[in-house]
């Protein structure tokens, strides 16, 4: 119900979907819309359409809409602002921590954009050898130099990161 709540109060401070949708809608460089949502609009670009002006020109937009948009590959992703991974971790510890009395080991693990603060606020974490955010890691990406990335991609990296978590928990 918490939670809820929080996603209600963020809904309510943000236009609705369909306005930051209609931005998308008809533009030259978008390719199709993604599935229609409350809580995110996606479309699919082509990115030799979509000029740096243009991009920054729809996070002005969506920011005056009370979204935050992103561009990760061709999908360009907006969600209201405040939404994010980092923050719905961040909820469920502090759960963990009412109840236990002390704070939880935070293990993540992501592979885009959208995961870096997520990991970045964890205790430990890691990312697909492979992955889009593997790269920026391994070139001292910020905020997340610490993150581990996985020997193997695929099922190898969700193998790898299983055993690690395992370790990780009962060593506590």
């Amino acid at each position: 119900p918490q939670w809820a709540a929080r996603i209600r109060q963020l809904l309510a401070r943000a236009a609705p979907a369909a306005r930051v949708r209609a931005l998308f809608t008809g533009a030259p460089w978008l390719a199709r819309m993604g599935d229609e949502d409350e809580m995110c609009a996606l479309a699919i670009v082509d990115e030799s359409r979509l000029a740096p002006e243009q991009l920054a020109a729809i996070a002005d937009r969506c920011g005056e809409l009370g979204w935050a948009s992103s561009l990760i590959g061709r999908k360009l992703y907006a969600f209201p602002a405040g939404f994010g991974k980092e923050h719905a971790a961040a909820y469920v510890s502090e759960q963990v921590a009412a109840e236990a009395g002390s704070a939880p080991l935070r293990l993540a693990a992501g592979d885009t954009e959208h995961d870096r603060l997520m990991l970045a606020d964890a205790d430990q974490a890691w990312v697909p050898a492979g992955s889009e955010l593997a790269r920026s890691v391994a070139g001292g990406g910020a905020g997340i130099s610490r993150a581990r990335i996985t020997r193997q991609p695929g099922h190898g990296a969700a193998a790898q990161i299983t055993r690690d978590w395992l370790a990780a928990c009962l060593s506590r």
